[in-house]
């Protein structure tokens, strides 16, 4: 046998094989001393040092052969207490991109030092249901489980299937698309392919009769920022890919599962378009300030990209949380960007909390917030009559505060246009009430705030007491300070 090993197996399992291979050999029968000079020939020698060390200044070759495996089980069992080895078992979540094999693989394995006993499945198969973060198959399977007499084999195997089936919906790619062609535009699959006696060199296009009918004219190239013709047919553009005219086409597409309804740009391969619309920079960039992981993250708002982004520098700034696979992404005129992956992030915005995908692309651009959360945030951009943009949501209660200062103002407000009367039937006898008594803790706390009062033409606004002592009608009335709501 190979020498023991504490990062490929454990010690139960090396004492397994060790006992089994005992048995293969027909050396149950042997003597024990010859047993405990076959393990210490096997066992290696960094366990040859620990036992010396243990056992000094006695000869290892005379300790007991159960007395060595006795001071092993408790040399490599686990450190940790109990309750924390439980902690560690119930706080395990299934990672993004984890197999549900390897889920349960390392389900089992923390479990095995909690102690379950004879409730061992019973736990991993709740910490199974529970651990899974996609929701509509966490609902399924708690339908699944309708009894406790459902076991862990059933669970994985209906758990196992519904992985599967998400699987080849992502890599199939089944969606329901909402596709017109746009056979007004006609573009070249790249600038060196076009006829310069028959197309236009600006835009690509069958050749006008005069420069200024060209729709390039004005327009700024996407490629190289100059003015006067089209990135499809921009001389400085090498890498980047167009897509041919059969395959220029814009779909508005549902995915099946999370992620559904998110309307985005998709081509025959699946993937995923960022900033599809763009308006030749009418209007300024829209930035919201959002919470990613506890950091503040300065994002723009852009209703044409299908998915959010951030660069590598501010994925090492969140932590480098994990990632997993995710599909292509490409830019405005189908170019390839080049993506490190796809990974949950926890963003606090309005005062919740919400978990987000979100894509980290190679490079350190700006962060981009597309449709997926815009919709989850439900941030809404609105243009007023000067087509000018406005986000509509509120980031604090500072936000409303400043907005509306005479609101939360100390003065004392008056309503205006309306009149009070009171009537009282002309049988009615005047009734004179007592003054209230003024608590004593609280008395120089009343006269203050009357005194505001006063000095603000409270006095003003009621009938005066000359009027009250004639009309034999006196009402007393405590003010206090008021707490705010």
């Amino acid at each position: 046998m190979e020498a023991f090993n504490d990062q490929k197996e454990s010690w139960a399992s090396y004492k397994s094989r060790f006992l089994r291979a005992i048995k293969i050999y027909g050396l149950v029968d042997l003597a024990e001393e010859k047993k405990t000079l076959l393990l210490l020939h096997n066992v290696g020698a960094e366990v040859n040092n620990i036992l010396t060390t243990q056992f000094y200044p006695r000869d290892i070759e005379d300790i007991p052969f159960q007395d060595i495996l006795t001071f092993m089980d408790a040399h490599c069992g686990p450190k940790k207490p109990l309750i924390v080895r439980r902690m560690e078992f119930q706080n395990r979540k299934r990672r993004v991109d984890e197999s549900v094999e390897n889920y349960v693989q390392t389900l089992k394995t923390l479990a095995a030092t909690c102690e379950f006993g004879q409730k061992l499945d019973e736990r991993v198969r709740d910490q199974l249901i529970m651990g899974i973060e996609n929701p509509a198959h966490q609902q399924d399977l708690v339908k699944a489980c309708d009894s406790n007499a459902v076991t862990l084999g059933e669970v994985i195997k209906l758990s196992l299937f519904l992985e599967s089936t998400s699987t080849h919906t992502n890599h199939s790619n089944i969606m329901k698309l909402q596709t017109y062609n746009q056979s007004s535009l006609v573009r070249n699959q790249r600038a060196g392919t076009l006829n310069k006696d028959r197309d236009c060199l600006f835009c690509g296009r069958p050749r006008h009769k005069t420069r200024a009918d060209c729709p390039a004219s004005n327009v700024e190239c996407y490629n190289c920022q100059k003015r006067g013709h089209f990135a499809s047919v921009c001389l400085q553009r090498n890498s980047s890919k167009l897509l041919p005219k059969s395959q220029y086409r814009q779909h508005k597409l549902e995915l099946t599962g999370s992620e559904q309804n998110i309307s985005s740009n998709c081509d025959n391969d699946g993937d995923i378009y960022l900033r599809v619309v763009t308006i030749n920079k009418i209007h300024e960039p829209i930035y919201v300030n959002i919470l990613i992981h506890n950091v503040r993250v300065k994002m723009n708002v852009d209703s044409g990209a299908a998915v959010s982004c951030i660069g590598k520098e501010l994925w090492k700034k969140l932590g480098s949380p994990e990632l997993g696979s995710c599909q292509t992404l490409r830019g405005y005129m189908g170019s390839l960007i080049p993506t490190l992956g796809k990974t949950l992030v926890t963003v606090h915005h309005q005062n919740k909390s919400f978990k987000l995908p979100i894509y980290v692309i190679d490079g350190n651009d700006t962060p981009l917030m597309g449709l997926e959360w815009m919709k989850a945030l439900r941030i809404s951009i609105k243009f007023d009559g000067d087509s000018n943009p406005k986000i509509h949501n509120v980031n604090s209660l500072q936000c409303i505060l400043d907005r509306f200062p005479r609101l939360f103002s100390n003065s004392l407000g008056n309503i205006r246009g309306y009149e009070a009367i009171i009537r009282v039937p002309s049988t009615a006898s005047p009734t004179v009430w007592k003054y209230r008594p003024v608590p004593f803790a609280i008395r120089d706390k009343v006269e203050l705030e009357l005194d505001r009062l006063l000095e603000q033409g409270a006095n003003q606004m009621g009938i005066p007491y000359s009027e009250c002592d004639e009309a034999g009608w006196v009402a007393a009335g405590l003010r206090g300070l008021q707490s705010n709501y």
